[in-house]
């Protein structure tokens, strides 16, 4: 088997997974992960608050968590919705303050 064709048959994830696994224990203490837990997070563990924003987007994107609105309703989140958060090439608390709900994992995903 040539390198190339070694790299390919390796899966790679399109998320950070050291992030995916922050974000999977700070669920399991707070039960859901809001921008406010993200932004604690960012300052406690010195994280870019757009790194977490991205993680949380394609964790979505992929099916593995899911974001709900203010009242606990699943909200279909797309592309676009992410590439809106950016201002001047990053996303900042207020470009993002317009998501007042929460993420969550798939229930038959954890």
């Amino acid at each position: 088997m040539r390198i190339n064709d070694l790299c390919e048959a390796i899966e790679t994830t399109k998320w950070d997974i050291a992030l995916e696994a922050l974000l999977n224990e700070t669920f399991s203490k707070n039960h859901r992960i809001d921008l406010e837990i993200l932004s604690q997070l960012s300052k406690q563990f010195s994280i870019r608050f757009e790194d977490l924003v991205v993680t949380l987007f394609e964790l979505t994107f992929c099916e593995q968590w899911q974001y709900m609105d203010i009242n606990g309703t699943p909200q279909m989140l797309k592309h676009q919705d992410l590439d809106k958060l950016y201002l001047k090439s990053r996303i900042y608390l207020a470009s993002a303050s317009h998501l007042t709900g929460y993420w969550q994992p798939l229930a038959d995903k954890r």
